[in-house]
């Protein structure tokens, strides 16, 4: 399994519900944890272009995503210890 930050922006004043679409998207993987406000850690046999174009399904067009493999070399600071562990998993 790889894992993958996702970051997204809703632009264009998106309510609540458009938001809960992704974060249930998100959350719907079985190793997911929020690493920053609108970013997220994921653990899945699924490929970036897979889960971009599943995002892409749920935003708007003039909305943003980015879903990034993560590798052996990465740093953080301060992130909640869940996004941290799943990222050293």
């Amino acid at each position: 399994m790889s894992k993958y930050l996702i970051s997204y922006d809703l632009n264009g004043g998106e309510d609540s519900e458009a938001y809960e679409k992704v974060i249930n998207y998100i959350t719907s993987y079985k190793y997911h944890a929020k690493a920053l406000y609108s970013q997220w850690v994921i653990k899945t046999d699924k490929t970036a272009s897979e889960i971009r174009d599943d995002i892409k399904n749920l935003i708007d067009s003039d909305d943003v995503v980015l879903v990034v493999e993560v590798t052996h070399s990465w740093a953080s600071y301060g992130l909640p210890k869940e996004a941290t562990e799943l990222l050293k998993s």
